[in-house]
């Protein structure tokens, strides 16, 4: 079920896309960010990247996530983060970015 996305441009003027989803009791937010200059980064690195630049606000110490880089249609490599937002049971970071829904 897909609630949202986002799209702009960080700091670094490093374009990003934000996707938020949800499957059964589970949000995810999916930020995909470029790879060029950053092959060599740590899982660690990009969070904290990510979080800097105003992305997502921890509310946890520790978070699920996993971090892959993926492949388009046109050959371009690209950071996927996927973060759970949140579970029946746990709030684990928020956006304070905006979401344009999905149509």
């Amino acid at each position: 079920w897909n609630i949202g996305y986002a799209e702009g441009q960080l700091s670094d003027y490093r374009k990003y896309r934000m996707e938020c989803r949800k499957t059964d009791d589970v949000i995810n937010l999916i930020i995909f960010i470029s790879y060029i200059d950053i092959e060599e980064a740590w899982d660690e690195e990009l969070l904290e990247y990510l979080e800097k630049e105003g992305l997502f606000v921890k509310m946890s110490d520790s978070f699920p996530y996993k971090i892959e880089t993926e492949v388009d249609s046109n050959d371009n490599v690209f950071w996927s983060v996927n973060i759970t937002v949140c579970d029946k049971n746990h709030s684990y970071i928020h956006s304070p970015i905006g979401m344009t829904k999905f149509s």
